[in-house]
């Protein structure tokens, strides 16, 4: 896979590009620290840091998905430590 290029603002999870990352504009989102759609219409994200200060809970969840529109029975999340 090659990431074609990235992007800090919220877009929506249907007119996200296709492998390009992108990085919550918030630096300190606790979900994750990017997130794309990969060339299957996957939604992937990844923790690239050590922190452990990632949250998990289901509402942190459901607040990046809400900002995306879209929801989890819709849009699986893949996500990757």
């Amino acid at each position: 896979m090659t990431i074609n290029n990235y992007d800090c603002s919220i877009i929506r999870f249907e007119k996200l590009a296709e492998e390009v990352l992108y990085y919550p504009p918030d630096c300190t989102f606790p979900l994750m620290d990017m997130y794309y759609k990969d060339q299957n219409g996957k939604l992937v994200g990844n923790q690239a840091s050590m922190s452990k200060k990632h949250d998990q809970h289901v509402a942190t969840y459901m607040s990046f998905y809400e900002k995306i529109g879209t929801n989890p029975e819709k849009i699986l999340l893949k996500l990757y430590f």
